[in-house]
């Protein structure tokens, strides 16, 4: 009896003690100051975008990449609460088994230029299965190691665009 009233009165202590010592971190809620920004060198110079850290996600998405992000689209999507873009680079087999870019790269990265200019985060999500099936399969397969390694150059060829962008979600693929 003595033992489980010790151990339960450690085990108050412990927990008492961890909660003392390891609160939680409240997230960086602080709006962006004019300071945090870096200020014009050159004419056409840009400041260097911040990723967002939002907790709340309302996101469209468009297989294809289909936006325009023009002034009414992006009105619509506000009026809407919507805050993020999903943006998903399409692979698919060629002849041969060859991997095809279906959407160009340049067409990716200026749409998330064009996401992040109009206020939106972006998940980058690479998709590579195309299609899928009625039972929920993907278009493609890849069964072959040489096209699980020409997946996984693909999908670092990504997180690194990623990364280099400041995209703010990223899914290697899909």
């Amino acid at each position: 009896m003595k033992r489980l009233l010790f151990i339960s009165l450690a085990l108050v202590v412990f927990i008492t003690l961890g909660f003392y010592f390891f609160k939680p971190s409240s997230p960086n809620t602080q709006p962006l100051k004019q300071s945090d920004v870096k200020e014009e060198i050159k004419g056409d110079a840009q400041p260097e975008y911040q990723r967002q850290n939002i907790s709340f996600l309302k996101f469209i998405s468009s297989e294809n990449c289909m936006y325009s992000l023009s002034s009414q689209e992006i009105e619509k999507l506000r009026s809407l609460n919507i805050n993020g873009i999903r943006i998903c680079p399409l692979y698919s087999l060629g002849t041969g088994g060859s991997l095809r870019e279906d959407v160009p790269e340049f067409v990716i990265i200026n749409l998330i230029k064009q996401a992040h200019k109009a206020g939106f985060a972006v998940f980058l999500e690479v998709n590579a299965g195309g299609k899928p099936a009625e039972n929920g399969e993907p278009e493609y397969r890849y069964d072959d190691i040489e096209d699980v390694n020409k997946l996984y150059n693909i999908a670092l060829h990504w997180a690194e665009l990623a990364e280099r962008e400041k995209v703010e979600f990223f899914s290697p693929l899909n």
